[in-house]
């Protein structure tokens, strides 16, 4: 994949982290932290076992948090 698409693919990332973050401040919801661990609870049960069982591998994130930083660095 050519660099110019990967810059595009983050930049759409980017403006749609920025409109999310638009609604959540119109549409912010106080939770309790007991509220909140139970949905994440809840979401944590929706991953297949397989998949919970796997070592977890950060090396993507950490690869995509390099490639935002270098962008957010250009704006």
């Amino acid at each position: 994949m050519k660099a110019s698409l990967y810059k595009s693919k983050f930049l759409n990332h980017i403006k749609a982290l920025e409109k999310y973050n638009a609604w959540e401040a119109i549409h912010f919801q106080d939770l309790t932290v007991k509220k909140a661990l139970a949905l994440i609870g809840s979401l944590y049960q929706l991953i297949p076992i397989e998949a919970r069982q796997r070592t977890p591998d950060p090396s993507g994130i950490i690869r995509m948090r390099k490639a935002f930083s270098k962008l957010k660095a250009k704006k």
